[in-house]
């Protein structure tokens, strides 16, 4: 859990249009066994793309940082898997941000609140659920290359943070930032100080 919560904290520190990381817990709340929480800066009605490629790879990270640390991943990035690929399927299917298929909106449906009601099933071709499921794959594989990158150019960083969180399990998002300006030489801090 450590591992795993570690990477998450790493990679959203050092991703620019992150949110903030606040608070990292090992300690298990509800069906959780760690939670990286991060609180946004600013409140947002609109999401720009860099700001959802950031956060597929914060929700990558966990997995990434089971992979580098142990040699392989465990079961519990599953929130985060599932979390992610819709995430990056609205990405494809909603939001246009697809190169192969353009800016090209296939929701599922119309908005109930003018009376009219979400159509029931695909309103496309199993063509385009074909490559909209090859997009989403492809985003989801650059995400978790992009926090694997991350991870291991600051492999020192995401060892202190692990050490740190296997001694206090709960540590706040300064004490993050501090840890990992310990850890780094003068030219990795540049990348964390934002």
């Amino acid at each position: 859990v450590a591992i795993h919560e570690a990477g998450r904290a790493l990679v959203a520190l050092c991703s620019e249009h992150a949110d903030p990381v606040a608070k990292v817990t090992i300690l298990p709340a509800g069906r959780s066994l760690g939670v990286t929480q991060q609180l946004p800066t600013d409140e947002r009605h609109l999401y720009s793309e860099s700001y959802l490629h950031d956060s597929l790879a914060v929700r990558m990270a966990g997995r990434a940082a089971e992979l580098l640390v142990l040699g392989e991943a465990s079961t519990g990035a599953a929130n985060d898997l599932a979390g992610a690929t819709e995430l990056a399927t609205r990405m494809v299917r909603d939001w246009g941000f697809s190169t192969r298929l353009g800016p090209v909106g296939f929701g599922s449906g119309g908005p109930a609140y003018l009376g009219l009601q979400p159509t029931e099933g695909r309103t496309y071709a199993e063509g385009t659920q074909l490559v909209i499921d090859e997009e989403v794959s492809h985003i989801l594989s650059e995400a978790g290359e992009r926090a694997h990158t991350i991870l291991s150019e600051r492999r020192g960083s995401l060892d202190a943070v692990i050490d740190l969180l296997l001694e206090k399990e709960t540590i706040t998002g300064v004490e993050l930032m501090d840890v990992v300006r310990r850890s780094v030489d003068s030219a990795e801090l540049v990348a964390v100080t934002r």
